[in-house]
């Protein structure tokens, strides 16, 4: 493969009403989805890339994106996955969405009195995964997790939250390194989930 050629094993659009498409390359051999998407507005699941539909004597069907289109791009760091780790995002991403009302807050132990202390309330936010956020001029991380609150404005109380998901391997340095930096910026929460100690060290209950 030429040097100035990028080929994606995966492309999305989106249509009038702003909802995702996924399209797998292998399906463009399909006559009628490969013309549809000659004709659609593509990206890499990144949003970052432009891609296009493209045929070659010699290749298979493929979505590539020109070497200039990928000038000045930001270092993408991929999540995890594996069937244990992509069930267990499944299911915190399903006990989210039951409740349009969080709190976030943390055990406390004072004068010998078990009790708790609340930190934030997520009220109104929209939850959502496999989420790509840039995080600094020169990164884009995929959150396993991701909730904002649905208002414009912005507030330390009313941080971002972020929620990875840990089985086999925690996140690369560059994409940790990242996130701290952009916390400093602006309020950033990062919870940690490990496949291994379920509701030990983040819990999600309606209680």
């Amino acid at each position: 493969m030429p040097a100035e050629d990028f080929e994606h094993p995966i492309a999305i659009y989106y249509d009038g009403n702003d909802v995702r498409t996924d399209v797998l390359a292998d399906r463009l051999a399909d006559d009628k989805i490969f013309e549809m998407c000659k004709g659609l507005e593509l990206f890499d699941p990144t949003g970052q890339i432009r891609l296009f539909a493209r045929e070659i004597k010699g290749r298979e069907r493929h979505f590539h994106a020109p070497a200039s289109k990928r000038e000045g791009l930001r270092e993408t760091y991929a999540r995890e996955r594996n069937d244990a780790h992509d069930k267990r995002v499944e299911y915190l991403l399903g006990k989210l969405k039951l409740n349009q009302r969080w709190k976030i807050v943390i055990p406390t132990y004072q004068n010998g009195e078990r009790g708790i202390s609340e930190l934030f309330d997520l009220r109104g936010y929209k939850w959502g995964s496999e989420i790509h956020r840039i995080v600094g001029s020169d990164a884009v991380v995929r959150h396993d997790l991701f909730g904002q609150g649905k208002q414009i404005e912005m507030s330390i109380l009313r941080p971002f939250v972020a929620i990875e998901v840990i089985n086999t391997h925690y996140l690369e340095e560059g994409a940790f390194s990242a996130l701290i930096s952009f916390s400093k910026i602006v309020p950033l929460l990062i919870a940690f989930d490990f496949v291994a100690r379920r509701n030990y060290f983040l819990g999600i209950s309606k209680n």
